[in-house]
């Protein structure tokens, strides 16, 4: 069952095509560096918003190209997948690393990136490439407003307090509470990080959370297994302490999740209330896929625990 999946995950021994980087090939090596994993699908539609004349069928060659030649890698664990996701999901390559390392970004030549991208379980994957799907609406709506700018996780860095940029995990975001005479100390990492800055320099900052219904909504306990409470209580928690200021030097956020169903942000916002004591509200904004897929990430999709139909640039 698994023959046909597992060789599109396998390279040639000998590429039987001749190969020249084009400058498109950068893009896609990028766009892939940014958003860490990408379907092909998803490759062809950012390309096809920068240039509206993209060829699908030669995207796809291109791609199968800068896999060969390590620029590019097909993550292993996605064969559980490809039965029914027609898209291969591309990561970063050794050599793909090594390029954008030489232009100046961002990125660590000397990482394994193949035993890295073959360590992503196909959850991590599926997540990642969900957390992919809502940004690339983001980045789309901002280019079609025009007067908007998108600051994209790493992209941030430069204005990060010189602390945060030198630690490991800069966007890992740190707060305590008090429960009874003890002291807890919560981490949050957000999928992504990201700021809309307005043709004013006005930036809107957001952390995302791409929620696949796979972690506790109802659980309360804040110590070992991962819930929805606890990254809710981390959040707020980190609002209140002004960590936001302190470890990013940003004036303020929002979180924002992309949940599946209306009935969990329902049973999310709950949670909220109960964890917050009703309070601040507008920091947590719920949409769903098809909210976002209908009208865009801009338009007024979001839900408070006060309200329906929020635009985030108000």
């Amino acid at each position: 069952m698994l023959t046909a999946p597992m060789k599109r995950l396998t390279r040639p021994d000998t590429p039987s095509r001749s190969f020249r980087l084009t400058e498109r090939d950068g893009e896609i090596i990028r766009a892939v560096a940014r958003w860490r994993f990408m379907t092909s699908d998803q490759i062809v539609r950012y390309l096809t918003v920068l240039d509206g004349t993209t060829s699908h069928q030669q995207v796809l060659r291109r791609l199968a190209l800068l896999f060969y030649y390590h620029y590019l890698d097909r993550p292993a664990h996605q064969h559980l997948q490809l039965g029914t996701l027609s898209h291969l999901i591309y990561g970063l390559g050794r050599e793909g690393a090594r390029l954008l390392a030489g232009a100046g970004d961002a990125v660590d030549p000397h990482l394994e990136w193949a035993s890295k991208n073959s360590r992503a379980s196909s959850p991590h994957l599926m997540h990642s490439i969900e957390t992919t799907e809502t940004m690339l609406a983001f980045d789309r709506a901002c280019r079609e407003r025009g007067d908007l700018r998108l600051l994209d996780h790493h992209r941030l860095l430069p204005a990060f307090p010189a602390a945060t940029r030198e630690l490991k995990h800069p966007f890992r975001l740190r707060a305590t509470i008090v429960r009874g005479s003890q002291s807890l100390a919560l981490n949050v990492v957000p999928d992504r990080v990201f700021a809309i800055v307005r043709s004013d320099n006005r930036p809107f900052n957001f952390c995302l959370e791409t929620d696949r219904a796979r972690m506790s909504v109802t659980a309360r306990r804040l110590t070992g297994k991962s819930s929805y409470a606890r990254k809710l209580t981390a959040f707020f928690a980190a609002w209140q302490q002004d960590a936001h200021r302190i470890q990013w030097n940003m004036h303020g956020f929002r979180c924002l999740s992309v949940v599946p169903s209306e009935k969990r942000i329902q049973n999310m916002i709950a949670l909220q209330r109960s964890i917050t004591s009703n309070r601040l509200s507008a920091l947590f904004l719920y949409t769903t896929p098809e909210r976002i897929a209908a009208r865009g990430p801009l338009a007024p999709i979001w839900i408070s625990s006060d309200a329906d139909g929020i635009t985030l640039l108000e």
